[in-house]
């Protein structure tokens, strides 16, 4: 009954959030060069955030596993609406760079919806669960990044206090309609395991190693997606987009036609195993890209995997650890994918500046394959 109830409505509060983000932070390069910013700037605002989510990630799911889902949820939407408004009263760079940090401290609310998840599914039902995550937040990037772009005549500071009203929103749902989905025996249960512990368990080891291999070249591609197309098929920002869209799409239709009989019929391992073949096809297609049709054929592999392995190696990650530390594993999690947040736009960058085109998708590829060497040694361990 509770996941009746409640899993609807997290998909709900996710939806409106990270639509609320789509809308605003595609905007933020434009806006920072209007402040003089260079482009190395503007690199460093981004990693900003992700330099303290890689920190705090953690820190905010093992306080969700000690004192509730609910009050972290709420710290999380609060530092959000708050860094959303310093964000539009910005004249200068380092308010904007405020703004981010202030996201980044508090910003765990994707930490803390997946620890919520997996509170209130089964292991059997968990993937499936998380792959509904992914569709919303696909739903909601299409949604957020034309919205964003339509209001943005209206000014910058008007998406800005847009999207904070946006969170400001899903907080009074928060509060007035999301129950804590930990029960009062767990909360009474306090954990003493740290990062050298989950590195010490061969499993869980090999997963967070494998997501690793899994989200690098995936943010390389994101990052450096725009800037190769533009270089390889003369692409200006608009084509990107759509093709982008396009991505979008097709994941969710992947998503509910394929993703829920894949998992059933092979489980969270071998699935996560087919994500990983997907996308390393993706990339190496990607590498040959020369024309539109190939490029959608390479769009549609890579989209494919990536909803295969995020959703099943999240839900391999969480059956590996007690449920309390369902928060706290998944903060690791989140931290591994700020590293490559981190990561990813600098490769690329170099990829594409110093390098021949066809090394872009190549380099996303032979990376992904590192990954696909713990396949085997989770096969054993696991379904």
């Amino acid at each position: 009954m509770q996941q009746t109830k409640t899993l609807p409505l997290i998909l709900f509060i996710q939806f409106i959030e990270i639509t609320a983000y789509a809308m605003l932070l595609p905007l933020i390069p434009f806006y920072a060069q209007t402040l003089g910013a260079h482009p190395l700037t503007i690199g460093w605002i981004f990693a900003s955030y992700s330099i303290l989510q890689l920190f705090t990630s953690p820190f905010l799911g093992k306080l969700s596993d000690l004192h509730g889902r609910k009050r972290i949820f709420l710290l999380g939407q609060f530092g959000t609406f708050l860094g959303f408004i310093i964000l539009g009263f910005s004249k200068t760079i380092p308010l904007v760079f405020i703004s981010r940090i202030t996201d980044g401290l508090t910003g765990g609310n994707q930490t803390v919806s997946y620890a919520a998840i997996s509170d209130i599914t089964s292991e059997r039902d968990r993937a499936k669960a998380f792959g509904y995550m992914g569709s919303i937040l696909a739903i909601g990037l299409l949604t957020g990044l034309p919205l964003g772009i339509f209001l943005y005549k209206f000014g910058f500071s008007f998406v800005s206090f847009f999207a904070a009203a946006i969170f400001l929103g899903s907080t009074v749902l928060t509060i007035f309609f999301l129950p804590e989905t930990r029960t009062s025996t767990t909360l009474t249960h306090t954990t003493k395991s740290s990062f050298t512990h989950y590195l010490k368990d061969k499993a869980i080891r090999l997963i967070l190693l494998r997501i690793l291999f899994f989200t690098l070249p995936l943010n390389i591609f994101i990052f450096g997606f725009s800037l190769f197309v533009q270089k390889q098929l003369d692409f200006n920002a608009q084509y990107a987009g759509y093709s982008l869209a396009f991505m979008g799409i097709i994941g969710i239709l992947f998503q509910v036609l394929f993703f829920g009989s894949i998992v059933s019929k092979l489980g969270d391992t071998k699935a996560s195993y087919l994500g990983f073949l997907l996308l390393i096809t993706g990339f190496f297609v990607l590498s040959a890209v020369v024309s539109i049709p190939i490029l959608f054929l390479s769009l549609t592999l890579i989209i494919s995997g990536t909803v295969l392995a995020t959703n099943t190696l999240s839900s391999l990650l969480t059956k590996s650890v007690s449920i309390h530390e369902y928060g706290h594993i998944i903060g690791l999690n989140q931290s591994i994918n700020s590293i490559c947040q981190i990561l990813g736009p600098l490769i690329a960058g170099l990829l594409i500046a110093r390098f021949e085109n066809w090394i872009f998708g190549f380099t996303a590829a032979l990376i992904a394959l590192f990954g696909i060497l713990f396949s085997t040694k989770l096969n054993k361990l696991y379904d």
